[in-house]
């Protein structure tokens, strides 16, 4: 009889019907998951990410020119009860966090005002089609750069 008072006061405390905020949900980007790629100017970038599992999505980037590694980022996508937050991990470094700001759609935005550069990514899918956009400051100036992956 006990459990079933227990079970009473946690179903009270925890209403199935409660609302959540749309972005404290990793399920807002589970579309990131997959295997992308494009080239670049001579530069071959791969994004690799994990399902949308135990409230984390985890990925990983690298870049190829001339068939050596030039630059490489572990990457992960974490859900709290508050946030979803994107931590990058440019060579290892350790991770940078990008509050997870607007979804729309397949639409994500992260933002980061106190990083160097950039404050801003941008992940945007369509279909087979992934756009990556970063924005910032960097040294006093406005800098941006994009991708466009395909599904691998």
């Amino acid at each position: 009889m006990r459990w079933l008072w227990l079970l009473a006061l946690a179903a009270a405390c925890h209403p199935a019907g409660s609302p959540s905020s749309n972005l404290t949900r990793i399920e807002e980007v589970a579309w990131l998951e997959g295997d992308w790629g494009g080239d670049e100017k001579e530069i071959w970038t791969e994004e690799h990410w994990s399902s949308a599992r135990g409230a984390t999505m985890l990925g990983t980037n690298r870049s190829i020119r001339d068939d050596k590694t030039v630059f490489f980022e572990f990457l992960q996508i974490e859900a709290s009860t508050t946030d979803v937050v994107y931590w990058a991990a440019p060579r290892g470094q350790s991770p940078t966090p990008f509050r997870l700001v607007k979804v729309e759609g397949q639409r994500a935005s992260f933002y980061n005002p106190n990083h160097d550069y950039p404050q801003w990514i941008i992940y945007e899918r369509a279909g087979s089609v992934l756009k990556v956009h970063i924005e910032g400051i960097e040294n006093g100036r406005a800098n941006s750069h994009d991708w466009t992956w395909h599904r691998l």
